[in-house]
């Protein structure tokens, strides 16, 4: 065993002990490496930090990504069907009506989605063939152009009688008796008109 006597351990801390102005010039060294450890220690912790606040932010990315494709992937046929009915409801034509009956019947009926599907590629097909072909020079569209909103005449004669108040009825039909009365007394033809 080693025993060590004081007076041996005085010796070593003697040896160990440099010269007072190298003690000075010691101190300031190993402060500054102190000082410099210190900081590097307070920056890894930083990235330590970040480090592991990423992989969090990056695994709860993960989870609401796959999150949202499983809410896609449940959806996607309602969520186009909705677009082709509201795509059909604002351009109204007689072709577009093919979507509007291929999604009634296949939205409450699982089976008949596939079909609908199909019936719809092929009718968006037609109808941008047909749009093509009716921007062609060769194409005149008034020859094949018609305005249903213009109202033809009679249409609003009958408009102006049934949309007429009762008290505008009564006093029409009172003026008419009195024509007819006075056509009648003098001889004249019956005339309703």
């Amino acid at each position: 065993m080693n025993l060590n006597t004081s007076a041996q351990k005085e010796e070593r801390v003697e040896a160990k002990q440099p010269n007072e102005g190298e003690e000075d010039d010691d101190d300031d060294e190993e402060e500054d490496e102190d000082c410099t450890e210190e900081r590097n220690n307070k920056w890894h912790l930083v990235i330590d930090r970040l480090t592991v606040l990423f992989l969090k932010f990056m695994e709860t990315f993960h989870k609401l990504q796959v999150m949202a494709w499983w809410i896609l992937e449940l959806h996607i046929i309602k969520i186009v069907s909705f677009y082709i009915i509201w795509i059909t409801l604002k351009e109204v034509s007689l072709l577009n009506y093919v979507f509007l009956i291929s999604w009634a019947f296949a939205l409450p009926y699982v089976k008949l989605r596939p079909l609908a599907s199909s019936v719809c590629t092929v009718m968006t097909c037609i109808i941008i063939v047909c749009k093509m072909l009716y921007q062609l020079s060769s194409v005149q569209p008034s020859n094949h152009s018609s305005n249903c909103t213009i109202v033809a005449v009679h249409q609003i004669i009958l408009a102006k009688n049934f949309i007429m108040t009762p008290e505008k009825r009564i006093e029409k039909l009172s003026k008419r008796l009195t024509t007819v009365k006075a056509h009648t007394t003098e001889g004249g033809l019956l005339s309703l008109c």
